[in-house]
């Protein structure tokens, strides 16, 4: 089941042909044995190879080791060299013995097909960064419609297209992760719907998981049911993950009530992640979670989170024209080094509004604090930053009897040209109301963040309520 093929001189080999025996038996995986363990492991690379006739052709490219070698000179300049090939062995494992009666080669830069003769010569292992180069092969989409059981956990490495109506049942404890890219575009009419298998199955994770789901759209999706994950060593912390990758769209998402997990929405180390006209309820702890990641949340209703309706943790993000209710926490939570514009979002009925800590800013603009019994709060919470959080408060309406804002360590609150209610509580000392130029001097970062704010709007494409208020 194993044979090998030594490549030696300056010329890379083109791919390989195994002529096989009319009756011997044909395999459904060759490998590269890279381990050299003389079987098919985890850490070997399967070779993609097509049948013709009693044919097998290896689409792949092997190089000869290049060693430098070096002048007599304990203190040469590697410049000074010479590049020397070695013979080198690749050896090769199938799934069935494999014992090829002629091996040809193709000539990468002619084309043409010669016989590799018999040898005894024996090369040297390939070194680490010699491995085959394979020629990469275009994944064809697979549909996705109708009903789908997903009765064992299944993590997935080529496209999807799931199509309007379909419906996608989890076994409890199962899991569904994908690896590449997926585009499940429902409709109004026929959303994709995703749903524990019974009703009292808690299922595992949904995750896009890679750069290569990159792109990914969920558009008319709803989900329910799931709770958290630990697939092939990864923790997936969300009943929904984002785990890299960039340009994610989730429109007219539906997320609600996921079981045992933190987050309804997990997402970590992404870039240009978009959440339009989602509506995100019963969360059992923080609806978004969104770690070093890039976010807009645009257009969303997120209510009746257990804990913290948004939760950032050093991303840049944008909150927009959203609805945040009756969290049993926060509002927006803005810790850990995070760079967060609120613009024309309503924060009603929450044990705080939002919260800013541990080196973040927060810029808000044109929005709503209304009934929270803390409508602001601004402390220092880890010690691994420098100083507590700073928020910019700019045309914005304070609604309800709860304390208007509260600062601890070295942290700061600026209220610019906003409407207050005439009742303050717990006003105490770095927070500033309408602050005059001498009030300014001593407001420090909050006077760079009023400096910065025209550039923060239009860095995320925001037109300014009031022109004349930003200076």
């Amino acid at each position: 089941d194993a044979f090998s093929v030594t490549v030696d001189g300056p010329l890379p080999s083109g791919a390989l042909a195994l002529k096989l025996s009319l009756n011997a038996p044909i395999p459904q995986k060759i490998v590269w044995d890279q381990d050299q363990d003389g079987r098919i492991s985890n850490s070997d690379l399967a070779m993609p190879f097509t049948r013709v006739g009693n044919t097998l052709w290896i689409d792949a490219t092997l190089f000869s080791n290049r060693l430098i070698r070096a002048p007599g000179d304990a203190n040469y300049d590697i410049s000074a060299g010479s590049i020397e090939m070695a013979p080198t062995t690749f050896s090769f494992v199938a799934d069935v013995p494999l014992a090829p009666t002629t091996v040809m080669v193709t000539n990468i830069f002619t084309g043409e097909t010669h016989d590799v003769p018999a040898s005894e010569l024996n090369g040297v292992f390939p070194r680490h960064r010699n491995i085959p180069l394979l020629k990469e092969k275009r994944l064809e989409p697979e549909i996705w419609a109708g009903q789908i059981d997903i009765q064992e956990t299944r993590i997935i490495r080529h496209p999807v297209r799931i199509r309007p109506g379909t419906e996608i049942r989890i076994t409890a404890g199962k899991s569904l992760i994908f690896m590449h890219n997926v585009v499940a575009i429902g409709t109004e009419d026929l959303p994709i719907i995703i749903k524990p298998a019974t009703p009292d199955a808690v299922w595992g994770a949904f995750a896009l998981k890679g750069s290569a789901a990159s792109g990914s759209k969920l558009i008319h999706f709803k989900i329910n049911g799931g709770s958290e994950a630990v697939v092939d060593g990864v923790y997936y912390s969300g009943m929904v993950n984002i785990h890299e990758g960039s340009d994610h769209e989730l429109r007219h998402f539906k997320a609600s009530k996921n079981l045992k997990s933190d987050d309804l929405i997990h997402i970590v180390y992404a870039k240009g992640v978009l959440l339009k006209g989602c509506t995100l309820t019963d969360a059992l702890s923080d609806a978004i979670d969104v770690d070093m990641s890039e976010v807009i949340i645009r257009d969303c209703l997120i209510e009746a989170a257990g804990n913290d309706a948004i939760d950032f943790m050093s991303p840049q993000a944008l909150v927009v024209n959203s609805h945040l209710n009756q969290s049993g926490d926060k509002g927006i939570s803005v810790g850990e080094n995070s760079n967060v514009l609120v613009d024309n979002v309503t924060i009603t009925d929450n044990i705080i509004g939002i919260e800013v800590k541990d080196g973040s800013r927060a810029y808000v603009n044109n929005s709503t604090f209304s009934h929270n019994k803390n409508q602001m709060n601004g402390y220092w919470k880890n010690w691994r930053y420098d100083g507590g959080g700073h928020m910019l408060v700019v045309e914005s309406k304070f609604e309800g009897a709860g304390s208007l804002a509260s600062v601890q360590d070295q942290s700061s609150i600026a209220i610019l040209n906003s409407k207050l209610p005439s009742q303050r509580h717990n006003m105490g000392k770095n927070i500033f109301i309408d602050p005059s130029a001498e009030e300014w001097t001593q407001a420090e970062p909050l006077a760079q963040m009023w400096r910065d704010f025209p550039a923060v709007l239009a860095r995320w494409k925001i037109i300014p309520t009031n022109q004349a208020a930003v200076k």
